[in-house]
């Protein structure tokens, strides 16, 4: 089983693009480093940090680059369309 799953995992990171191995890397840095992964679909709506009340719109999952370090950043829009930015995805709060 872990042959098999070993080399599942080798054809799918074949296929992809630069841009979606340095998303894998930052989720993998992530979870050696004890820090929880979740996944925000776009579409979703969230929060952004512990007090925010701005709805946001989930854009997608980017790269992101700092100080040589990899991570992955979620990229939101407001709901107006006035505000936008890439926010860590441990930032975010799901709308209920």
């Amino acid at each position: 089983m872990y042959d098999e799953t070993a080399q599942w995992i080798k054809e799918q990171v074949g296929q992809l693009s630069k841009s979606e191995l340095l998303i894998v890397k930052g989720v993998l840095d992530d979870i050696a480093a004890g820090r929880p992964v979740e996944r925000f679909e776009v579409g979703t709506k969230v929060y952004v940090g512990t007090n925010g009340m701005t709805v946001f719109v989930v854009q997608g999952t980017v790269p992101w680059h700092e100080n040589g370090v990899v991570s992955r950043k979620v990229q939101v829009r407001s709901v107006s369309g006035h505000f936008s930015g890439h926010v860590d995805p441990r930032e975010l709060r799901r709308v209920p």
